[in-house]
């Protein structure tokens, strides 16, 4: 597709981005946040300490008075699969 030459194992996760398989949210990070943005716009923000914050889709914070560690041990895993073991 991009004209490259090198296996795609050197530069994806092995997911195709245009077939939907399932997830309900998207990966979004810089330096500071990793955030997961859900279909509704929700967004759980968590940073490199473990603090985080919700926000609803027109970015107006939100009380959450527990975590969703399922999604964030998902984004965990998804993004560790970056890192050579």
């Amino acid at each position: 597709m991009f004209n490259v030459q090198n296996p795609s194992k050197d530069y994806s996760q092995g997911h195709n981005l245009f077939e939907r398989n399932g997830d309900d949210w998207v990966l979004v990070s810089n330096y500071r946040w990793n955030v997961l943005v859900q279909p509704d716009g929700t967004q759980y923000h968590i940073d490199r300490k473990g603090n985080y914050k919700k926000f609803d889709r027109t970015y107006q914070e939100q009380s959450s008075e527990r975590p969703p560690l399922g999604l964030f041990l998902e984004m965990f895993k998804r993004e560790n699969s970056f890192f050579d073991k």
